[in-house]
């Protein structure tokens, strides 16, 4: 298992550093006093890192709204948590529209174009062999088009 985690790290790894644009990500989860940043420092950051992604908060941190405005990531990932009877649909809906339905976001490279990308957190929180769905995820986002 792990050797087949560090060999999909390597592949997707190859594949960010063939791109010419150094795309910026932010990875974040809404708190009560506003949005947890994933840092370099968490499993989810430390992926980005591994697979040659660019985090644009190296440090955790809570951030404000304006905080997250002002960084200006190229791609934003909302983490969600669906529980048993949810609809997962609508869940990751709820957790994009945080930041699609509020101008204060509106001029966000990611809200622009697209890149506000919904990630479950148990494939980048204590994701044991989930791992590497999540690190799939984060590749998807940063590299799609």
């Amino acid at each position: 298992l792990v050797k087949s985690m560090k060999d999909k790290v390597k592949e997707i790894k190859k594949k960010v550093e063939k791109t010419e644009k150094k795309t910026s990500v932010l990875i974040l989860e809404k708190g009560t006093d506003g949005f947890i940043n994933y840092g370099a420092d968490s499993l989810a950051g430390d992926m980005v890192n591994q697979i040659g992604g660019t985090l644009a908060k190296q440090e955790s941190a809570v951030m404000t709204a304006e905080e997250v405005a002002e960084i200006n990531p190229d791609v934003l990932f909302i983490t969600y948590t669906p529980y048993l009877d949810d609809d997962e649909e609508l869940i990751k809906e709820e957790k994009m529209d945080l930041f699609l339905q509020d101008e204060m976001f509106a001029e966000m490279n990611a809200v622009k174009n697209n890149k506000v990308i919904p990630v479950m957190l148990n494939e980048i929180f204590a994701s044991g062999v989930r791992t590497v769905d999540g690190v799939e995820t984060l590749a998807e986002g940063i590299l799609s088009e």
